[in-house]
Order: structure tokens, then C-alpha cells, then sequence
């Protein structure tokens, strides 16, 4: 019998480990140990039929779990980059007063008056602001309190 693919033929399988087949490359004298050392006939199979039901619930084991870690890691990753995007940026614009601090009179638009929602700011904390960091504070209100204290926006004496 003469084998010369790749796949075994199902007469291959059926040989004993030892038992090679004649191939061409074997004939012709060449120097191909690699290609005989992998060659199907030389080989065992790892599927076979005492353990293909292993193989069959491994592999639906590896498909049922693999997209829950995937959408496990994605989640974490989404929450480390929100909590990070709540340190550098954890304020919003007042919608009330469109983040100006002030709102228009009803009866005379001229007249202004302070923003009853935002006191004036013009912002609110951001609800996960609220939830991650309740009491404390966080890198833009200590940036905004040290531009407050320095030099500049000190008044003239």
C-alpha cells in the first residue's frame, strides 16, 4: 500500500504502531527521518474510539466557558477604565442651567439669578463619582481647590 497524504486512510489506522507503509520518499532513498518520525502511520491517534466521548465533552466544556471568560475579562476592563475615567473627569454639566451656574428670569430675561440645582457651579458629581468616592476627594476638585488657593486667583491686595 502505498501512502502518500497527510490524512490516514482508514486501512492505515487499522495497522499495527510498528508495521510502516511503503511511501514513494521511502523508495527513493531520501533523507526524510522528520517526515517519518510524523508521518500518520508511524503515529498514534489521539482520538480514538475509547476516548472520543472525553474529546466531545472537553471541547463543548471549552466552548460553553470560553465566551463567559471572554465576557467576564471584557467587563473588568470596562470597569477599571470607567473608575479611572471617574478619577480624571468625575463632574457633569448642570442641565438645569447648561453648566453656566445661572438661570434666567421667567418674566424678565435680563435678570439672572444663581442655579438652584448646582449652586452656581455649573456641574454635578457624576452618579459613579457618588458611588465609588463617597466621602473623599478626587483628582479634579484637589486640582480645582489648588488653583482656588494659588497665586492667581488671589485677589489683588
Amino acid at each position: 500500500m502505498w501512502c502518500t497524504t497527510l490524512v490516514p486512510a482508514r486501512s492505515m489506522l487499522k495497522q499495527p504502531r510498528g508495521q510502516r507503509c511503503r511511501r514513494p520518499e521511502r523508495v527513493l532513498g531520501g533523507d526524510l527521518s522528520l517526515v517519518e518520525k510524523f508521518h500518520p502511520c508511524n503515529t498514534r491517534d489521539v482520538i480514538h474510539r475509547g476516548n472520543w466521548l472525553w474529546w466531545l465533552i472537553g471541547a463543548a466544556i471549552f466552548v460553553a466557558i470560553v465566551p463567559v471568560v471572554i465576557a467576564i475579562f471584557s467587563g473588568l476592563a470596562w470597569l477599571v477604565i470607567y473608575v479611572i475615567s471617574l478619577w480624571i473627569h468625575p463632574f457633569i454639566s448642570c442641565r438645569t442651567c447648561s453648566g453656566t451656574g445661572r438661570q434666567g428670569g421667567s418674566l424678565f430675561g435680563y435678570a439672572h439669578r444663581q442655579c438652584g440645582s448646582c449652586g452656581g457651579q455649573g456641574r454635578h458629581r457624576r452618579l459613579g463619582t457618588t458611588f465609588v468616592y463617597r466621602g473623599r476627594v478626587t483628582r479634579a476638585e484637589d486640582r480645582a481647590a489648588t488653583a482656588r488657593d494659588s497665586r492667581r486667583a488671589r485677589p489683588l491686595p
